[in-house]
């Protein structure tokens, strides 16, 4: 029987984020004109209802638009809740130029998105956290939601019902470096061993006897992580767009004087 999957959010990060941006010329240094010779096609910004017809897709799949501008904003991360609400993280002050000046600027925000009407398509939006300097990731969990926005993960809490963040606890003050978008912990995947996994990362997490506990697992990837049916770990880097484990990388690591890692981060292209 052939199963029909909905791709249910098409405003998707680019695999490879880029790096920062030229900084200039060296003195002195001739750059040939490289650009003159080549014929770039025009690429015309698109509507989403122009951008959905663009897509190409395998037999037994679809496509849908569930959330576009202006309802949201430079989205990079995302959560689905029980409730079928969509939760967004925006990092609105990547690269706001060619030299990536003002990337520190506190516009990131964490934004709910509700279908109201259940034509399947978001139509409300609720700011449930704002204020954020380069927020990266999300996952739901009991009582609220973890937020990276690194060096630090924020434990975040509703306490009055109205889909908006009015308590912050700091989970881990170190879960990342501040240093290039694209080199710097993502993800916060639940695996099906209820332990939190991270791209770009050696560590992993999970909420035991009421505290979080850090374990250390292979690193792997760079910008995005998922899983299989098997909770098998799949994830990319700037150069290759599939990597995965075929075993559990924490597995790899339990002997210090045991560095083989066959079987973690096997390149499938």
């Amino acid at each position: 029987m052939n199963r029909i999957f909905a791709i249910t959010f098409t405003v998707l990060l680019a695999a490879g984020l880029t790096s920062s941006a030229q900084r200039g010329d060296r003195n002195g240094q001739k750059q040939p004109e490289v650009w003159r010779t080549m014929d770039v096609p025009p690429a015309p910004t698109l509507t989403p209802a122009q951008a959905l017809k663009s897509f190409k897709l395998a037999s037994g799949f679809r496509i849908e638009i569930a959330a576009a501008d202006p309802l949201i904003h430079d989205p990079v991360a995302m959560a689905f809740d029980a409730d079928g609400r969509m939760w967004v993280v925006e990092m609105r002050a990547f690269m706001p130029n060619v030299d990536g000046k003002g990337e520190d600027a506190r516009t990131g925000r964490v934004g709910v998105l509700e279908d109201t009407n259940g034509d399947g398509r978001m139509d409300t939006r609720t700011d449930f956290l704002t204020g954020l300097q380069m927020p990266r990731a999300i996952s739901l969990v009991k009582g609220g939601v973890l937020v990276a926005e690194p060096p630090m993960l924020w434990f975040c809490e509703d306490t009055d019902g109205d889909l908006k963040a009015n308590k912050k606890t700091a989970v881990l003050k170190n879960y990342a470096s501040q240093g290039p978008v694209e080199h710097t912990d993502n993800g916060l995947m639940l695996g099906l061993d209820n332990w939190l996994y991270n791209a770009k990362s050696t560590k992993r997490l999970r909420f035991v006897d009421g505290k979080w506990v850090l374990n250390n697992t292979r690193s792997r990837g760079q910008w995005g992580i998922t899983q299989d049916n098997y909770g098998r770990i799949y994830y990319n880097n700037n150069s290759n767009p599939l990597y995965g484990d075929l075993i559990a990388g924490h597995y790899s690591v339990r002997n210090p004087h045991h560095s083989s890692r066959h079987g973690v981060n096997v390149p499938f292209f």
